[in-house]
């Protein structure tokens, strides 16, 4: 046993060590399940020193190191380690990462948690804190179809954002539209999509504000939002608003300056999609194949920084493509056809 704990330590006593060896075991066991547990191991009693290096294997070798880095935050995991990893699941390159879902929802519960117990006490900062975690939870239930749950923690964002306005609306309003396109998002999800529309009204009414005085850190919100609506919209099947919205938060997101590895790229190319499909709806089929084909474009550009992340996304555009020459063909034959 002191000869097994010496090499762990020469193992994982550094970091270039330390990811070496957790790439290794993590390769072997992927190749032999029956060792999996060879990956949990190499963690237990070291996520304090490991969990930073961990995230960055999950990233390259894939769930594996995500759902076992999850399973030992959850129950050996410290709060200042599992605070520090949910700020880096926060940020990039771990925000899109596939295989730190479970990494990214363990750590953002067990941060809850312990707001939720205090929650009486808690002062300005802290509830800000308590409001992202809830609303960034709901969102990460959904990523893993758990929109029930969901919908619960981000009622909670929403309910302590409104809390936060009483006290300074100007800080405060932006986070509490955030929370009412995520609300949106999960009441959808869950079959209230009249609902949905309602709090997505709320939230574009607090960012139109924000933005009409010149506060263009804003926009790719009001983007989003509107991008969120054309899909409400479309789902009652009002399709004529959904073309006048979504051709909204195309135009806005032109507008926005991001670099090439930014996560409100994403954004922008399901914008685009979204209105390739409003532009067929509406039978306007040449300009819904040129904008279908520039959200591929875009996609192709995601798949270069994160193949694991957007490479469905792509083939649905793909698809979507395909749909869209299809439609034309059709359309330029019926009017051969009549001429």
């Amino acid at each position: 046993m002191a000869d097994m704990e010496s090499g762990h330590r020469t193992l994982f006593g550094s970091t270039n060590s330390g990811y070496s060896a957790l790439t290794l075991l993590t390769r072997l066991a992927q190749r032999c399940p029956d060792c999996a547990d060879w990956v949990g191991k190499a963690l237990h009693g070291r996520v304090e020193i490991l969990s930073e290096i961990a995230l960055d294997v999950a990233i390259e070798t894939g769930d594996l190191m995500g759902l076992k880095l999850a399973e030992e935050l959850k129950n050996h995991g410290s709060a200042e380690v599992v605070a520090r990893v949910q700020d880096l699941c926060d940020s990039d390159p771990y925000l899109l990462a596939m295989s730190l879902r479970d990494v990214a929802r363990v750590s953002t519960e067990s941060r809850l948690v312990g707001l939720r117990q205090r929650r009486d006490s808690l002062d300005v900062e802290e509830k800000f804190d308590y409001a992202i975690s809830a609303n960034n939870l709901g969102l990460r239930l959904w990523y893993l179809d758990a929109s029930d749950a969901g919908l619960y923690a981000v009622e909670e964002a929403v309910d302590v954002c409104l809390e936060l306005v009483e006290v300074d609306p100007d800080r405060f309003l932006p986070e509490l539209a955030r929370s009412l396109n995520a609300f949106s998002t999960l009441l959808a999800a869950t079959g209230r999509t009249e609902e949905a529309v309602a709090a997505l009204q709320e939230s574009l009414k607090i960012l139109r504000n924000f933005t009409a005085s010149n506060q263009e850190e804003f926009l790719p919100d009001l983007a989003m939002a509107l991008n969120n609506l054309g899909n409400r919209l479309n789902t009652l099947s009002r399709h004529e608003e959904t073309l006048l919205v979504v051709q909204e938060a195309v135009a806005i997101f032109r507008k926005v300056s991001f670099p090439k590895t930014s996560p409100l790229l994403s954004f922008f190319a399901t914008a685009l999609a979204n209105l390739g499909n409003a532009l067929s709806q509406a039978g306007r089929f040449q300009d819904a194949l040129q904008v279908t084909q520039e959200a591929v474009d875009v996609r192709r550009l995601l798949v270069e920084h994160n193949p694991d992340a957007f490479l469905p996304d792509l083939a649905h555009g793909l698809q979507n493509l395909a749909r869209r020459l299809g439609s034309l063909g059709l359309s330029r034959g019926r009017a051969e056809s009549r001429a």
